[in-house]
């Protein structure tokens, strides 16, 4: 590694020897408080309705009105509330569901198709296969536990 001349050094100090000067001046001339004197927003809800004192025209149409409106909710993220009953429910019908594919796997892929079936559930030849294998089954049944306990658990919509 080569290092710069005294003349480099010169060259390069002279064009900034100014940026500390000018940050110096900044500081000065903009002082910055320790605190903030503004005062902190909070959420407040309205006691009482507030209405405008004046009528005023919306010049759009109902159908435009209702699409707003319905992108509008469509970002209103979904208030989650914990029932035990949805992820015991849910829990037992997996369980099921895998008991019944375990009982059939004797049959092979077809049995396990009928058998899903008849839980209303629609697998294709290939799914059945790999739910045929015993561990694979067993694996795909711990990793849905696993889901149901860390998504059901947190709650659900109504």
């Amino acid at each position: 590694m080569r290092l710069p001349t005294k003349e480099q050094v010169r060259y390069h100090a002279e064009r900034w020897a100014w940026v500390p000067g000018l940050a110096l001046l900044a500081f000065l001339l903009f002082p910055s408080s320790s605190i903030d004197v503004a005062p902190l927003l909070e959420e407040r809800v309205a006691l009482r309705d507030v209405v405008a004192p004046f009528t005023f025209s919306v010049n759009k149409t109902d159908q435009e009105l209702a699409r707003e409106a319905e992108e509008l909710a469509g970002t209103v993220k979904p208030i989650y509330q914990f029932e035990q009953r949805a992820l015991d429910s849910a829990t037992s019908a997996m369980h099921v569901f895998f008991a019944r594919i375990a009982a059939a796997s004797g049959q092979g892929a077809p049995g396990i198709t009928r058998a899903a079936r008849d839980l209303g559930v629609a697998l294709t030849p290939l799914e059945a296969s790999y739910l045929a294998n015993g561990k694979k089954r067993r694996n795909v049944e711990a990793a849905l536990a696993d889901l149901f306990d860390h998504t059901l658990a947190v709650g659900v919509t109504r």
